[in-house]
């Protein structure tokens, strides 16, 4: 009878393996959309977990768009090249120059005139703390 739970399991872990080792390799036509340059430049900005935690050399760095531009990059085997901005205005500066293929940011109007959003991949609630008696009632 405890073989069966066993068996189960192992079942189960060959299963989950077998699914994540399909991995489909991206047309030339994607990767050249997406890395024109033969590199995948991803803007960033700094000061932002969100975008890019900056350490000691830029290889190390961490934060949720250095990330996954990181691994997009892997994924579709090109080099990965993080392009580090000031503020997300100057980002914007970076696209009229060709500086950059893929940014990681919110979406607002000025932002959507120029740019093609995907859905969401990350949302952050934000609340706020006030003390008693400074606002009104």
């Amino acid at each position: 009878m405890r073989t069966l739970p066993w068996l189960t399991a192992a079942v189960a872990a060959f299963v989950i393996a077998g699914c994540a080792s399909i991995v489909s390799t991206p047309s030339p036509e994607v990767r050249q959309a997406l890395a024109p340059t033969g590199k995948l430049r991803v803007a960033l900005y700094a000061g932002s977990p969100a975008s890019i935690v900056r350490a000691v050399t830029l290889e190390e760095s961490k934060g949720v768009g250095f990330d996954l531009g990181k691994d997009l990059a892997r994924r579709i085997g090109v080099p990965f090249d993080p392009v580090v901005y000031r503020s997300p205005g100057a980002i914007l500066d970076g696209l009229k120059s060709g500086e950059w293929d893929l940014t990681f940011f919110g979406p607002n109007l000025e932002r959507e005139s120029v740019l093609i959003f995907t859905p969401s991949f990350l949302v952050i609630e934000h609340g706020y703390l006030v003390p008693a008696g400074i606002m009104p009632s």
